[in-house]
Order: structure tokens, then C-alpha cells, then sequence
């Protein structure tokens, strides 16, 4: 009785796949391997009883225990269509795997031929002539195995275009399920004999499938982990060949910059050696006109007439704006190479801007221009290097002065906002066009028409103004009504504020 059930036992596990088990008893329960042959039915019956048709699930067994051990997809495709023509009696087989709406040949035997397996990875089915897809599909739909032992004369496929064409005695189609969900087919035909699949030779056709459909799975798994792997390694060498193409790439343009800024700084210092060595040059001459015209605009050595004195105010006046116009362009080559540094300190503001409107006031009242003077309060100190803040102040009341009409008015107002100054230089001149006001602050650039209209300046003195005001963190902008007058403003920071 024991050894009855020992016998279900085994049996039920070579059913569903559980070569472990199967092993397990074995090597407990030695005699079982003299028992291990099955009926049409499914009853274990002696070895005296076995026919030549029944199949040695010992071998069958082992079949399984080698396809499990498989892990190249290719590798055991062929293993395993070799194991079912050998162990099934079929004379031609095929593995069909894939979705049932997406059926793919992968692997193919035939014995009348050769011996050889040939793995044709994803053909479609519809495309083989070689088997029938009508019973494919129908196995597919159902889930389940057919055995034909007559395809010809028997069964709902004698009239199938395949089998009318090849007429094939015996056909075995099973389904290879996982996890109860279909993941292929295998077809068996056996072309010399009716009744070629037995049941026994069905159960090892079901064992080698229950078998196969993990295997199969994990292969795929494994093929699938070392494709993305080998891509992994093709994108980190690509990636690698890259970045390191761009670092060089970068390396070339970093020596490039380098190079670049050497001469840069070697220009910008011949530069200013030249605009020091000029200046020199020119302001020895200049001082000299300057100072002797200025002697005799006092007519110190006798009188001039109208004329004369015209004349020499003419040449006292073009050299001052010569000597300005030197000392800006160097400047701003120091400037621009760095090699201008500010004296900051706390300063009171209000005797600043006194001094500042003194300058251009003789200038002014010549033409009727009332300068008017507005400080907040609250607004006393600030912090800054007080020559250059009176010269950025200069430079904006004399262009304001000099683009007012007549009669017009020029003003400074100061307020605070947080811990800054807010300067503003307005006037009721002539104003600035929209489009102009995008390039009044650079170098050289005249946007604004002299009240006789014509332009006058050098084109510095706002550029200059306005690298004074970043040289102390600030910044200055413009707002103007073209006719109706200008505001240039700009901030410093309060002597009373903490600047940490």
C-alpha cells in the first residue's frame, strides 16, 4: 500500500515539473526506479507488463534536470528540441514561442534529414510551410494537448491544406505553460506510423515541457540581463570615449582662452604704456598752452583787444578739453585693465554736491539755467572715493547743462532707499530718443543734439561715469521723454549701513 502511494507521489511530481522532488525520492526509495512506467491510463504497472512502446521516465528525467541547467537561450533551444525528437518518437519538431497573437518559430528538427537542430530565432509561424499552423492555433486556443494518431483520416484537420498537402500519420501538439499563462507550443510529427504517441510518450512530452517553460523563461531573463549588460558596457565606453573627447575638447579651449587673455593682457598693457607715455607726451605741450594762455587771458604783459582775447579763449578752452579728454581715455584704460583702484571712505554728501553744481554754474547762469539742489534728510554720510563720486557728479551736470535750452533747469535730488544714497541729475534739455538710450553709457557714443544742434563731447563721459559707479558696486541707468527732458540716476552705499 505504502509503496502504492509512493508511486502516485512520484508520478504527480514528474507531472508537474518537480524534478527536485522526484530526485528526492528516488534516492530515499531505490526501488521506485523499478516502477516508473506508465499506462495509457496513468496506472503504474510492473516491468513485467511494459511494451517496447513505453518510454523510461528515468531518462526522461534526467532530459529535464539538463535542460534546467541551460542557461544561453540559443544553447537550450537546441537541447531541447534535440531531447523531445529523441525521447518522444517523433521523426520532425518545432518550438513555437511567443504571445498567441505574435507565434514565432524559434527552433526546428528533422531526423529524415539530419541530425542537425537549427534555431531560426522569431520566424514568424504563418510563414513556414513545414507544419501545420491551423493545429498550432488551435492548441494555442485551447490551451490544452492534441494527439492525432490518423491526422489523415481522423479528427477536425483532415481537410487542413497542410495535412491534405504533407499527409502526416502522427502529429503531438502540446501547449508549454507558465505560471497558467501560455508562453509556447511544441509540435511533434511522426510521418511512418499511425499511433506514433503513446500516452506514455505524452507525459514525457508534458515533463520536457513543464521543464522547458522555466528554463525558457529564465534564459530569456538571462539573454535579456546580458543584452542590456553588453549595452550598459557599449554606452559607458561610448560615454567615457566622449567625455573624454570633451575634456580635451575643453583643454584646447581652455589653452585657447589662456593664450587669448596673455595677449589681451599684454595688448591692454601696451595700451595703457602707450596712453601714459602719450599723455606725458602731450600733457608737457598742453600745460604749456594752457598756463600761457591763461596769462594772457589775465593780460598780465598788456592788453588785448576783442578779438585777440576771443582768440585766446578759444585756445584756453580747447585745451582744457584736450587735457580732459586725455585723462579720460586713460582712465578707462585703467579701468578696464584692472588697474583702478578706489579710496573708500565716509564722506558727508551735501558739500559734495555743492562743490559740484559751483563747477557748472558760471555756465549755467550765461544761459539762464536755474540749478536747484533736494537731499533727503535722512541721507548725511556715505561711503565712496569722494574724487571720483565728484567726478561722476561733473560729468552728468555738465551734460545736462550743455543738452538744456535756455531759460530751462537743472537739478540733483537725493533720497534714501534702505541703506542707500539715491542720486538723481535731472534736467529739462532736449532728452534722448528710446532707441538711443540701450547705448548712451558706451565709449564714444554722441545719441543726444546740442542745443544749436549740433553734437558736441567726446563721447567719454558717461561711459567713464558709469564704470565709476560699478567700481563702487552700484549702477546708474536713464530715463527720458524725448523734448521734454532727462534723469540720470544712481546709488552709493550710506556710511551708516553696515557693509559686512
Amino acid at each position: 500500500m505504502a509503496q502504492s502511494y509512493l508511486m502516485e507521489a512520484r508520478h504527480a511530481y514528474l507531472r508537474w515539473g518537480a524534478l527536485a522532488k522526484v530526485a528526492a525520492l528516488e534516492a530515499q526509495y531505490p526501488q521506485l526506479c523499478t516502477h516508473t512506467l506508465l499506462t495509457p491510463r496513468g496506472e503504474a504497472r510492473p516491468p513485467a507488463l511494459m511494451t517496447s512502446n513505453q518510454l523510461d521516465f528515468n531518462t526522461a528525467l534526467k532530459a529535464a534536470q539538463a535542460i534546467s541547467g541551460e542557461m544561453m537561450l540559443e544553447g537550450l533551444l537546441t537541447k531541447l528540441m534535440r531531447m523531445l525528437l529523441e525521447n518522444s518518437g517523433a521523426q520532425r519538431g518545432f518550438l513555437v514561442l511567443g504571445p498567441a497573437e505574435a507565434l514565432m518559430i524559434e527552433a526546428e528538427g528533422d531526423l529524415t534529414q539530419s541530425n542537425d537542430i537549427v534555431v531560426n530565432r522569431s520566424c514568424p509561424l504563418e510563414t513556414n510551410p513545414n507544419l501545420s499552423a491551423a493545429i498550432v492555433h488551435y492548441v494555442v486556443r485551447l490551451q490544452r494537448s492534441v494527439v492525432l494518431h490518423d491526422v489523415t483520416h481522423e479528427g477536425p484537420f483532415t481537410t487542413d491544406a497542410y495535412v491534405t498537402q504533407y499527409q502526416p500519420q502522427s502529429v503531438l501538439c502540446a501547449p508549454i505553460m507558465h505560471q497558467n499563462h501560455l508562453s509556447g507550443v511544441i509540435y511533434l510529427e511522426n510521418n511512418l506510423t499511425t499511433g506514433a504517441f503513446t500516452h506514455e510518450r505524452l507525459e514525457v512530452v508534458h515533463l520536457l515541457a513543464s521543464q522547458a517553460a522555466i528554463a525558457i523563461e529564465n534564459a530569456s531573463l538571462y539573454e535579456h540581463v546580458a543584452e542590456t549588460n553588453a549595452r550598459l558596457e557599449d554606452y559607458n565606453r561610448t560615454l567615457a570615449q566622449k567625455v573624454e573627447e570633451r575634456t580635451e575638447e575643453l583643454r584646447d579651449k581652455n589653452r585657447e582662452l589662456e593664450a587669448a587673455n596673455e595677449m589681451i593682457l599684454a595688448a591692454t598693457e601696451r595700451k595703457i604704456q602707450f596712453f601714459s607715455g602719450m599723455s606725458h607726451e602731450l600733457r608737457a605741450p598742453l600745460d604749456a598752452v594752457i598756463g600761457f594762455s591763461e596769462v594772457l587771458e589775465e593780460q598780465t604783459f598788456g592788453s588785448l583787444n576783442e578779438q585777440q582775447q576771443e582768440y585766446v579763449n578759444y585756445i584756453l578752452t580747447s585745451g582744457n578739453h584736450l587735457l580732459s579728454l586725455i585723462n579720460n581715455l586713460l582712465e578707462l584704460s585703467k579701468i578696464d585693465a584692472g588697474m583702478m583702484s578706489l579710496q573708500l571712505n565716509p564722506f558727508s554728501l551735501r558739500p559734495l554736491l555743492e562743490g559740484s553744481l559751483l563747477i557748472v554754474r558760471e555756465q549755467a547762469a550765461a544761459r539762464g539755467i536755474r540749478l536747484t539742489m533736494e537731499i533727503d534728510e535722512q541721507v548725511d554720510r556715505i561711503v565712496g572715493d569722494e574724487l571720483r563720486v565728484k567726478q561722476i557728479l561733473v560729468n552728468l551736470l555738465n551734460n545736462a547743462v550743455k543738452f538744456t535750452l535756455d531759460q530751462g533747469a537743472v537739478g540733483v535730488r537725493v533720497t534714501r532707499e534702505g541703506g542707500r544714497a539715491r542720486i538723481a541729475v535731472w534736467d529739462t534739455g532736449v532728452g534722448i530718443a528710446p532707441e538711443d538710450t540701450s547705448r548712451i553709457f558706451d565709449e564714444f557714443q554722441q545719441v543726444g543734439q546740442h542745443r544749436s544742434g549740433q553734437v558736441k563731447g567726446t563721447g567719454l563721459g558717461l561711459a567713464l561715469s558709469k564704470k565709476f559707479v560699478e567700481l563702487h558696486g552700484g549702477t546708474i541707468g536713464v530715463e527720458s521723454t524725448l523734448g521734454q527732458g532727462s534723469t540720470f540716476t544712481f546709488s552709493l552705499m550710506l556710511a551708516d549701513t553696515d557693509r559686512t
